[in-house]
C-alpha cells in the first residue's frame, strides 16, 4: 500500500535494455496522463513515466497484474518517442495452471 501524501519514485530508464518488472498496485491519472505504480520482486515501488506510447500498452492492464516494462529505446519517428515493451506475465496457482 502506497501512503497517504507519498509517491513513489518515476522509474526513468536511461540504458536499452533496462527492466521494470513486478505487481501493479495502482493504476493512476495525473491530468491527462495514465500511469502504473508498480511494486518489484524486492519490495520496491515505482511509478512509470507518462509517456503516451507507455500509456497505450498498460492500458489493457488492471491492478494485481504482473508485468515486465523493458525500454526500447528512443526511436526515430515522426514525434521522436520513446519506445517500450511491456508484457503481462500470466498467473498462475501452485499447481503452475494458468487462472
Amino acid at each position: 500500500m502506497i501512503e497517504e501524501g507519498t509517491f513513489p519514485r518515476t522509474w526513468l530508464p536511461q540504458l536499452v535494455g533496462e527492466e521494470l518488472g513486478g505487481a501493479i498496485i495502482k493504476l493512476g491519472a495525473e491530468g491527462q496522463w495514465v500511469y502504473a505504480v508498480i511494486r518489484t520482486d524486492n519490495g520496491k515501488m515505482y511509478r512509470t513515466p507518462c509517456y503516451k506510447i507507455l500509456e497505450r500498452k498498460i492500458k489493457n492492464c488492471k491492478e494485481g497484474d504482473r508485468i515486465r516494462i523493458i525500454y526500447n529505446g528512443s526511436r526515430r519517428a515522426f514525434d521522436g518517442v520513446e519506445d517500450f515493451a511491456v508484457l503481462k506475465e500470466e498467473r498462475r496457482n501452485k499447481s503452475g495452471v494458468e487462472k
